[in-house]
């Protein structure tokens, strides 16, 4: 049902504050940054920081920790029959998540998300183009020999990365062989 830890959001009084002491501080890498979201890598969960509510909410102001799932709908109905009691209803999300947020029997708020990649990584490059000293540019396709000139590299497959497809095999093989080097500079998203 659940797959991994997606994220960990908290609550902050003072976003900007809050950001500096996660980026500079702690020396989190910032992801993305919205004005009522900022975004964090940290080993492979994002934590998430959002402006404390100024009003009563359905749920109080401890940190979310968000599952990803394959099947939202179908986990969804699997709580529901198992009577938890959810804070929300099933939604879309602006950033490509579809979740529902529900308690453990000790109040806890969790959440279940399925992400609509392609979505994602669109508003997400929006947000890393706020970020000071960033550039972000969406491609479906760079030349191996072009590859040099990024920072960074990220790579999405629909499918699990045990079974990546011959192309994107043979791209980094390519890549390889023209001694384009990516060490620390790629990234993956894998999903079903």
């Amino acid at each position: 049902m659940i797959k991994t830890v997606w994220c960990i959001t908290f609550y902050v009084s003072n976003l900007k504050k809050a950001a500096r002491f996660y980026e500079e501080i702690l020396g989190l890498e910032r992801k993305y940054e919205f004005s009522s979201y900022v975004g964090f890598e940290c080993g492979g969960v994002e934590i998430g920081l959002v402006p404390k509510p100024n009003r009563r909410v359905a749920h109080d102001a401890s940190p979310t920790v968000q599952f990803l799932v394959d099947d939202i709908d179908m986990v969804y109905s699997e709580l529901k029959a198992k009577g938890v009691d959810f804070v929300n209803k099933l939604h879309d999300e602006t950033w490509g998540g579809r979740q529902v947020a529900f308690k453990d029997p000790d109040g806890n708020v969790l959440e279940v998300t399925q992400i609509n990649w392609k979505k994602y990584f669109d508003v997400s490059a929006g947000g890393a183009r706020s970020v000071t000293g960033t550039e972000v540019e969406l491609n479906h396709y760079v030349p191996v020999e072009e590859l040099a000139g990024y920072d960074a590299v990220l790579v999405g497959v629909a499918t699990y990365h045990h079974d990546m497809p011959v192309t994107f095999k043979s791209y980094f093989e390519d890549a390889a062989a023209r001694n384009v080097s990516l060490k620390g500079k790629t990234g993956a998203a894998f999903g079903s």
